[in-house]
């Protein structure tokens, strides 16, 4: 029994892959291959990235239990991923303004852009595909949330360092993202946002 979107019961709790994120995931797979074929930082970042997507992957299958999977979006469906999608963008943008976390611009390449999309989908699939549902099934939907965007803000360590305010945006941000996945039972949204979110910043 579903209450107002979240769950009464902890062995409920799915997130189910669909249409929209399966697509992007085989968007990221060419990504990386495409990063692959250039000498340097780029293909390191972009294998990293691909790693953690596949880690991901079977980690969710090997842990939880397999995939689900949902072959049609029916229109209550799409209302709802797109209901998430601009209430994570909204809460990403608002949490950076208020952090003034603001959208650089400073890189325009199309690798940039390209491995901005890779990571964004990389780690929709990796933080809310997998670690939300497994610490939302051990914690509960709200602790869990918290605790998965305390992991997401720990990642984000390796690029921001000390700076409490990026780290402050990544948390809510991480935590909003996995209360819309938990609440839409998809990670559709949260790549959406994710995708949107880092092309901006990238220029």
């Amino acid at each position: 029994m579903r209450i107002i979107g979240f769950y009464t019961d902890e062995k409920e709790i799915y997130v189910m892959q669909d249409r929209i994120s399966l697509t992007t995931t085989v968007l990221a797979a060419v990504i990386f291959l495409y990063s692959a074929t250039f000498p340097g930082s780029l293909a390191i970042k972009a294998l990293f990235a691909a790693v953690l997507l596949f880690a991901g992957f079977i980690l969710h299958i090997t842990v939880l239990g397999g995939l689900r999977r949902d072959e049609f979006i029916d229109q209550r469906e799409g209302k709802q991923i797109l209901m998430g999608f601009i209430a994570s963008f909204i809460v990403i943008v608002f949490f950076n303004s208020v952090f003034n976390q603001c959208y650089t611009g400073q890189t325009t390449s199309f690798e940039i852009r390209m491995l901005a999309i890779l990571l964004a989908v990389s780690e929709e699939q990796f933080f809310r595909g997998f670690i939300t549902p497994y610490l939302a099934q051990k914690m509960g939907v709200w602790l869990g949330s918290v605790m998965s965007g305390f992991v997401f803000t720990i990642y984000h360590f390796a690029v921001y360092g000390s700076n409490i305010d990026a780290l402050s945006v990544v948390f809510l941000a991480g935590t909003c993202l996995s209360l819309v996945v938990l609440w839409s039972r998809r990670v559709s949204p949260a790549i959406l946002a994710h995708i949107v979110n880092n092309l901006l910043a990238a220029g």
